[in-house]
């Protein structure tokens, strides 16, 4: 008998299934390498856009896909997904996420099913190559195929465990699958198989408009547990699958590439199974298009491997995706269509989905009759940050008596339930952004948010010993560092950078190129003018033979001494006993180093020699000079933000 197109599509799904669960004992000719029902159990959004997701991750379907996107989940969400895959397998998925002090939890299910359909063979009718004829195998009953995972998702932002700053803007995430799958009656025992997998997940936002994500698919390798068993102890390992995703914030009133009313992203994914020989590297992408705040647009394409019969011989087919969205009031409704090689298995997938409002912590409960306009969900007041930009996010209430929303005086958009969404840079030092909600020309609600943003350095890590001094006179303007980002800590300091760094320190003057009365400092000599003003307040001085020696390397006690005269200390007229054991009272520079002991500027050698022969460095300077004085009281100016 010939072979219906239904009946041909079922028996070709039931054998796809049997190979993928039981690769060894079935071989057909067309074959996904995968057991993973998330590889197709995703919302219709991502779906909508060729399932180039990764690398954006912004919605609840990043429970799926990259559970670092959970850490930009600020508001709980929930989604439900339904679709009959090719026409045959009936599939379901449902996600939740939910936020906490200690980062996005998510919650996940996906199921597949499969029933009524028998095993039977298939032959070719003799001398028609056209035709053929499929005939039952077994009289056992009809057989069922099921597949269902559980997926417990986490994600948070890096820094809650690292406090790196390259770490900044970053995000990782986990989640935890249970599978259950397998096949039932047809006579088929110990069909059924469990196990567990983990995915894993990263994001990073190095400017507004553009993310990217790494997610690990089914990584744990088999002997820590990423397989499926039968009763009998059958193995089937699931098989790691390695995404990179780009995402391209092109238009967009906010955070975008291009100022425009209407968003467009653009997202580029790739795929790639480390474990397969000769497999390829599959592509994704999509665009999603906002012509308007209800309505979205979205087009992609989507690749999948086809065998060709052998197990390490695989071809690419690509196929085409198309979605829309539609939202109002929290509530989405996601439509897409995907195209799988024959018209009959073009498939449509819904999703509908809830975002709730964002959640905001007000700094003291208002009366119940006070009625609140503004609440800042971030950043929080008096924030110390080494980021270049702050995002502004927060929520506005009762949007008819608000007739105009700005910061710092420029007018910004919100969304029509109030939310908004704003990216400011931040300059080094003191950043104070003022909040104000109007009715006209009556003010409804102010707010105040202050940022500190510090200087960095790339070669002064995190535990240097003197990593706080040298940022905070870095921030300040008090000492800089060089071109290509670094201070050189270690570097040994000379007699004219020293004069320089203390000079730019007292006065705020633009340099220009002077005479001096010194032989060795011409005007055309890069340190002229911080040389004589350093002369003229009398921090440093020369030598008898009016040289300066300005390359010539400061030690210690020569270092001491110019910056104990640049705090004005008032040294002692006789010393009973030496500052340390090694500077004795006879010293040339004992009443220096005495005075600077005294005013606390040396508590970095207490209990130590004080080497006195020893070269300074750029770090020593740089932390005897925020003992200072001067260093110390503006450094405790910047770090006061009721001075903002």
């Amino acid at each position: 008998m010939s072979i219906r197109p239904s009946i041909s599509r079922t028996i070709f799904m039931v054998c796809l299934l049997a190979a993928i669960l039981f690769p060894s004992n079935f071989c057909v000719a067309y074959i996904k390498p995968t057991t993973d029902p998330t590889d197709i159990g995703v919302g219709a959004r991502p779906i909508g856009m060729g399932k180039a997701y990764v690398g954006l991750a912004d919605d609840v379907n990043c429970v799926f896909m990259n559970p670092a996107g959970l850490a930009g989940l600020k508001n709980w969400q929930l989604q439900s997904m339904t679709t009959k895959l090719i026409n045959v397998i009936d599939y379901v998925s449902f996600a939740g996420t939910y936020n906490t002090d200690m980062g996005t939890f998510g919650l996940g299910y996906v199921g597949a099913n499969l029933g009524g359909s028998v095993v039977t063979g298939f032959t070719w009718e003799a001398g028609d190559p056209e035709r053929g004829i499929v005939f039952p195998v077994t009289e056992e009953d009809e057989i069922t195929y099921t597949s269902r995972v559980v997926l417990l998702s986490y994600g948070s932002e890096a820094k809650r465990f690292v406090d790196w700053g390259f770490l900044d803007k970053v995000s990782l995430g986990v989640t935890l699958k249970i599978f259950s799958q397998g096949l039932s009656g047809g006579g088929i025992s110990e069909g059924m198989m469990s196990g567990y997998d983990m995915d894993l997940g990263m994001l990073y936002k190095p400017v507004p408009w553009f993310s990217f994500g790494l997610s690990q698919i089914d990584a744990l390798p088999a002997s820590a547990g990423g397989k499926l068993t039968d009763s009998s102890g059958n193995e089937q390992n699931l098989p790691t699958i390695s995404k990179f995703g780009m995402a391209f914030k092109i238009l967009g009133e906010q955070d975008s590439l291009y100022t425009y009313s209407q968003p467009l992203v653009y997202l580029l994914d790739f795929d790639y199974m480390p474990t397969k020989t000769n497999y390829p590297v599959l592509m994704r992408s999509g665009v999603e298009w906002w012509p308007s705040y209800y309505l979205a647009l979205r087009m992609g394409f989507d690749q999948d491997i086809v065998g060709t019969g052998t197990s390490n011989n695989f071809n690419v087919e690509t196929n085409m995706t198309a979605g829309v969205g539609i939202q109002y009031s929290g509530f989405k409704f996601d439509y897409a269509y995907r195209k799988y090689g024959i018209a009959d298995n073009d498939t449509s997938y819904l999703s509908l989905s809830y975002s709730a409002p964002l959640e905001v912590v007000a700094a003291a409960t208002p009366p119940s009759q006070e009625k609140v306009y503004l609440n800042i969900v971030s950043p929080q007041d008096k924030l110390t940050t080494y980021d270049e930009a702050v995002f502004i996010k927060g929520q506005l209430s009762e949007l008819n008596e608000i007739t105009s929303f700005t910061i710092n005086g420029n007018d910004v958009t919100f969304s029509p339930t109030g939310s908004f969404d704003v990216s400011y840079p931040l300059v080094t030092g003191k950043n104070k952004f003022e909040l104000k909600v109007k009715n006209n020309d009556k003010l409804l609600a102010s707010s105040t948010v202050r940022i500190l943003r510090m200087a960095k350095y790339k070669d002064v890590p995190e535990n240097y010993w003197t990593r706080d001094a040298i940022e905070s006179l870095a921030t300040i303007g008090m000492i800089g560092g060089y071109p290509d980002g670094t201070f050189k800590p270690n570097k040994v300091i000379n007699r004219a950078e020293l004069t320089t760094m203390l000079v730019k320190a007292k006065v705020s003057i633009t340099a220009e190129a002077t005479e001096t009365q010194f032989s060795d400092v011409p005007k055309g000599h890069w340190a002229s003018f911080y040389i004589r003003n350093g002369s003229e307040m009398g921090i440093v001085t020369g030598y008898p033979d009016k040289t300066f020696k300005p390359a010539k390397s400061l030690s210690r006690a020569e270092g001491v001494t110019v910056l104990s005269r640049f705090a004005e200390l008032k040294e002692p007229e006789t010393i009973v006993e030496g500052p340390f054991a090694d500077v004795p009272g006879r010293h040339w520079a004992a009443k220096s180093i005495t005075a600077a002991r005294s005013a606390g500027m040396l508590t970095y050698l207490l209990e130590k020699p004080f080497e006195p022969s020893k070269l300074m460095t750029r770090a020593e300077a740089a932390e005897i000079l925020s003992k200072t004085p001067l260093g110390a009281s503006r450094i405790n100016n910047i770090k006061d933000f009721e001075t903002y």
